[in-house]
């Protein structure tokens, strides 16, 4: 059995539910050009893409002006609201603690902007997990291209068979399949069962990822709590 040494993981609907958040920034850069909300469902839809996709379909048909007004907006109001409604979901912590004793490193590829992201992890007290973290304005490419999960591959020495990108949306999929890793959807998120069927493996809690037989057996016993469900933790 191959052994993984680079664990790639997704951030929101992932790590995180942060589908309040997310629908309250978009609904703010809506009011602030005196449009209609849009519902959680609609805000769903709209995910996986990074911020700026989000912001670009949330609005219509922007020219560059708007689209550089509605961005700024956008980034504001999640740096002040980054954790009103944002959570940690269940067995998040356990999870990464237990991989870290037999993973090599770990890393986040996000569509969210690098600063919330690791403002983000730093005020849930996960950042000192990960060794690298990859968003949108870091490098000019995002998911669903490979380049991400590539570039990560070459910096750790890592074969695409040592990697797995855990995610949940089609493009986490596409860019780990894109790369020759192994891939694994939490069906948990934000990602429908169709976006999500080609995945290697899926999972329905975080903690799941450890039953997997890609790690070493007794690498971490599920806690009642973590069992529960995907209603977050603080």
């Amino acid at each position: 059995m191959t052994c993984i040494k680079l664990a790639i993981f997704d951030l929101d609907g992932t790590l995180v539910d942060s589908l309040d958040e997310l629908a309250a920034a978009a609904n703010h850069v809506r009011n602030v050009f005196g449009l209609s909300k849009l519902s959680k469902p609609e805000v769903r839809e709209l995910l996986g893409r990074g911020s700026r996709r989000l912001v670009e379909n949330i609005l219509p048909n922007p020219g560059p002006e708007d689209m550089a007004r509605a961005q700024a907006e956008y980034l504001l109001y999640s740096k002040t609201h980054l954790l009103t409604k944002t959570c940690m979901y269940p067995g998040v912590k356990e999870t990464l603690a237990a991989l870290r004793r037999t993973v090599v490193h770990m890393a986040i590829i996000s569509n969210k902007h690098s600063t919330l992201t690791h403002d983000l992890l730093t005020r849930l007290g996960i950042d000192s997990y990960f060794n690298a973290v990859l968003g949108p304005d870091t490098f000019p490419h995002r998911k669903p291209m490979p380049e991400p999960v590539l570039k990560l591959l070459a910096d750790f020495h890592t074969d695409p068979a040592e990697g797995i990108v855990i995610g949940d949306s089609a493009s986490d999929i596409l860019s780990g399949k894109r790369a020759g890793v192994t891939t694994v959807a939490c069906r948990y998120g934000y990602g429908s069962e169709t976006e999500l069927a080609h995945a290697d493996y899926h999972i329905s809690a975080l903690p799941d990822l450890l039953k997997l037989p890609l790690f070493g057996k007794g690498t971490y016993q599920t806690t009642a709590k973590a069992r529960k469900g995907v209603s977050c933790e603080r």
